[in-house]
């Protein structure tokens, strides 16, 4: 947990705009600066894969989405 801690606000202070994808769960991660990035507050976007997904360039999500799932 102090691991993680450490690594979300390094990201956050050098304005990185992360994503995770959990496998296992399905769920996804969404830093807080990749949410303001995109004009978004933090809870205006969950954790559903979808959140990035739908964002791809049309030319890009077929494929992409078919690799992700």
């Amino acid at each position: 947990q102090a691991s993680e801690s450490r690594w979300t606000r390094l990201l956050e202070s050098a304005s990185a705009g992360v994503w995770e994808w959990d496998a296992r769960t399905g769920r996804t991660r969404y830093s807080t600066r990749w949410k303001a990035m995109l004009g978004f507050a933090d809870d205006e976007i969950g954790d559903s894969p979808d959140e990035w997904l739908d964002r791809l360039h049309p030319e890009d999500a077929e494929r992409t989405k078919g690799e992700f799932g």
